[in-house]
């Protein structure tokens, strides 16, 4: 779904679902949090999955859907049919979570086709779902991003 129009104090602000603007930071990475702090928004948002890849087909974007899908696997309770549907998607080549910063020790992620920051696999991996708050602080190791 579109934007929607809400009124905050005495202006109309346009906002879009929570689950469009997740997928629309998996295909603008440059526009993103750090992966880790982009992580840790899938993780204890609770989106809801069947939107998410309903937003990731409609981009038609391969590498949104793999990053989308990595991210999908590792939280609780995402119905195998989303994963499903989202490999089907996936690249046919491998590509980079996010291309512009390579590191030296990535880990390649077949399923998904996906070359992933070590770092972002096992923290995603290790994510403990019963805390309520993140546990990444908001100055992550990415440093901050230029331009």
């Amino acid at each position: 779904k579109g934007a929607v129009t809400i009124q905050h104090q005495s202006a109309s602000v346009r906002i879009t679902p929570l689950e469009r603007t997740l997928v629309d930071l998996l295909a603008r990475l440059d526009l993103a949090p750090p992966p880790l702090e982009l992580w840790e928004a899938f993780a204890f948002s609770r989106p809801d999955p069947r939107k998410l890849v309903a937003h990731a087909r409609a981009l038609g974007s391969k590498a949104v859907a793999a990053r989308l899908g990595f991210f999908l696997e590792r939280l609780p309770n995402v119905p195998e049919s989303a994963l499903k549907a989202l490999l089907r998607l996936r690249p046919t080549s491998p590509v980079y979570f996010e291309r512009s910063r390579r590191e030296d020790r990535p880990r390649y992620l077949r399923r998904w086709n996906l070359v992933v920051p070590l770092l972002l696999e096992q923290t995603a991996s290790r994510t403990d779902f019963r805390r309520q708050k993140p546990s990444i602080p908001t100055l992550s190791y990415w440093g901050p991003r230029l331009g």
